[in-house]
Parts: C-alpha cells; structure tokens; sequence
C-alpha cells in the first residue's frame, strides 16, 4: 500500500516537473525572440545611421545568446550570458574602436556619418544681394502656429504666415489688433504677440520659412532681424562636391573634408573611411571609388557664414 502511494506520489512529481520544464521552455524561447527582434531593429537603424561596427557587435552579442539560449549543450552559460554581452559592448567593443579611431580622422569636426552631415551643410543660409532684411515679431496661435509681423528699413509693415505669400498691411485691415508706440499690434486674428524674450529662445522659429516655398520667403536670423535667406551650400552626389551658391566656390571631398582648391573648408567635415564604405557602399562602382572609400563626410562651418 505504501509502495502504490509512493510510486503515485512519484509519478505526480514527474508531471510537475515536466509541466515546469515545459513552461520554462516556452517563456525562454519567448523572451528570446523579443530580444532577437529587438536586436535586428537595433542593427538595422545602427546600419542606417552608418554606425558598422555597432551592429556588428549587437549581431556578435544576438547569435551568442540565440545559440546559448537555444542548445541544451551551451545550458552553463545561460548564467553568464548577461555579464558576457555587457562585457562585449562596455569592454571589449569601447577598447577595440579605440584603438581603431587612433588611426582615423574620427575627431572634433569629423563625428557625423555622411548622411548626417549633408543635410547640416544644405540647411546653412545667406543673405544675397537681392535679399531684404526686416526687424520681426513673432505671433502665435494656441495651436502653435506661427506668424511674423516684419518691419522693412523704409518703415513699411507686412505679415508673413508659413505656406501664405507675404502680404503688405493695409490700414483698417480688420485682422490687425490696436498698435503700440512701435506700430505693432497686439494681437493678428487667430494670433497672439509673443513676449519678445520667449521669441528670441524659441528654437522652433529659425527653422520655419514664412511665405511660399519655391516663392519669397523670410527665416528668422536673429533676435532682431528676419531675412529673405537663401540656401548657401549645394551638394552634386555625382561628384561628391559642395557648391558655394553665395560665389560659386567649389568644396571637394578631401580625406572627408570639403576643400577648396585655396584650402577654404566647410564645416561639419566628415567622418572616417569605415563610416563613409558602409553608407556609401551603394556608390563604389563609381569612377570616383578609390577616392571615396578613403573618406567619410561630416560637414565644418569653416567656410563663411
């Protein structure tokens, strides 16, 4: 009789155990597949963003613990799976890129990946000749939109609203709140003056054009001015060269630097030769190969501003 209890008992233990097991099993192989995803979105945006040998490593610490995780034969190391994949990234990887960038350009001015940098470089403005300036004040509505109330030098007034032409003010135009002592409203319909120290921290405003793309339009310069401002740098991906629209100098890429032939730079400059192979890669079967594989763009402001 108490043999039969025990060998009951027994099996009921067995069960358990294998119903724990089982479960275990599941919960493993469902975190492991959170972290796997995880893992590729991490070292596909790390690839777009240019940053290689990242990825490489996140890969590295992915296949480690897939497989640890996975063989019966590797159980042992599941303890230490976490401490080896920090050891990887904050250790070992942070020694190796190291030493790699003591060989390289990677610095000050060289710390942006091509695809960074370009973009940087084509959102710096000038003031052509043909360009007017205008003193402004900022107007806002509740939903955040903005509008600007420019004064010109000959003292004519004109409001400027993102995706509207500019439009000279009118006297009784009804839109237009009382004006002060600077001749100023208070208020445009729909619009509230901003205080004048809140415009000028407020980062929103220098990266908004006022008026109709592709037309006239005004950006804030500073505090006290807005002008019609145009792009001052185009890149030619076809030559891997920056055009200076202001006077028509021409940047070339030098050990990722864009150079004049007088030695004038851009700045942000560019970065290593390993960032540049991997988001350029796509263009290596360009005449221009050699030289490309050898640089890597992160722009400068060296230039005129």
């Amino acid at each position: 009789m108490n043999g039969t209890l025990q060998g009951v008992a027994t099996r009921k233990s067995k069960v358990k155990l294998e119903s724990e097991t089982l479960m275990s099993k599941v919960l493993r192989v469902v975190f492991l597949i959170i972290f796997d995803l995880g893992s590729i979105w991490f070292i596909r945006n790390a690839i777009s963003l240019g940053f290689d040998q990242l990825a490489v490593v996140i890969g590295v610490i992915l296949v480690m613990n897939t497989v640890i995780f996975l063989l019966p034969g590797a159980y042992p190391y599941r303890w230490m799976a976490v401490g080896l994949s920090f050891l990887i990234l904050f250790v070992i990887y942070p020694i190796v890129f190291t030493v790699y960038v003591a060989f390289t350009n990677y610095g000050d001015g060289h710390l942006l990946t091509r695809e960074q940098a370009i973009p940087l470089i084509e959102k710096t403005t000038y003031l052509p000749e043909s360009g007017k300036s205008y003193s402004w004040t900022a107007f806002k509505t509740p939903s955040g939109d903005y509008a600007l109330w420019l004064i010109a030098p000959d003292g004519k007034s004109y409001i400027a609203i993102p995706g509207h032409e500019i439009e000279p003010v009118t006297s009784g135009d009804p839109r237009i709140g009382e004006l002060d002592a600077k001749g100023i409203p208070a208020s445009i319909e729909g619009y509230k003056r901003l205080n004048t120290l809140l415009a000028a921290t407020d980062k929103n405003l220098p990266n908004i054009k006022f008026g109709v793309e592709g037309g006239k339009t005004v950006q804030v310069r500073s505090p006290s001015e807005a002008a019609e401002l145009a792009i001052r740098y185009k890149y030619d991906e076809a030559t891997d060269a920056v055009t200076d629209q202001s006077n028509g100098d021409v940047y070339n890429n030098v050990q990722g630097t864009f150079t004049t032939k007088d030695g004038k730079t851009i700045s942000p400059c560019m970065v290593s030769a390993w960032l540049q192979r991997a988001i350029l890669g796509r263009a290596m079967d360009r005449s221009h190969r050699h030289h490309l594989d050898a640089t890597r763009v992160v722009p400068q402001h060296g230039a005129h501003a």
